[in-house]
């Protein structure tokens, strides 16, 4: 496997800024502010920055123009959406093989890129999960595949040896199944 990129690594390492951001978003919706441009994001929380930054950089776009929903859990979808938008949303055609995805959503091009990319391949059932939040292990294997798999040695995970196939070697536990 040759080695990540500059570029790559320095999107990589903004999109998982933003990410974490907005998993730990916990704080409680308050009064509208200018600068984030959602009226659920005061300007003083400890993640206004983050959020600005993202619809700055166009990452996130908010559940509507005007509310980002801070406490929301971030979907299966809203996570491929953003890594999409930040490879610059490449053109892609023809449509994925999950009985779950809209085609022409907001999210069928960048659920049709991940996959592409091997940075996703849905669920055993077939089903790609749009709604479903997105869970520690399986961001982590995502961020993994995106970074282009590198060596995750000990990547100090207690609970990687309980790591589905599908993440184990991201975290640094057995090797994953083919």
């Amino acid at each position: 496997m040759g080695g990540i990129s500059m570029k790559k690594m320095k999107r990589f390492g903004m999109v998982l800024l933003s990410m974490a951001a907005a998993l730990l978003l916990t704080a409680f919706a308050c009064a509208a502010v200018e600068d984030t441009g959602f009226s659920d994001v005061d300007s003083s929380a400890w993640y206004a920055d983050a959020v600005a930054y993202c619809r700055e950089h166009g990452l996130m776009a908010g559940i509507t123009s005007t509310t980002f929903e801070p406490e929301s859990t971030l979907t299966r979808s809203q996570l491929a959406a953003v890594l999409y938008r930040a490879e610059g949303e490449p053109a892609v055609t023809g449509t994925d093989s999950f009985p779950d995805t809209v085609e022409g959503s907001w999210y069928s091009s960048a659920v049709l890129w991940a996959l592409r990319e091997g940075l996703v391949s849905g669920y055993d059932n077939g089903l790609f999960g749009t709604a479903d939040p997105v869970t520690r292990e399986q961001m982590t294997a995502i961020f993994w595949r995106y970074a282009g798999s590198p060596s995750a040695g000990e990547a100090g995970f207690s609970d990687a040896a309980a790591a589905g196939g599908y993440a184990a070697a991201a975290l640094g536990g057995r090797k994953a199944a083919a």
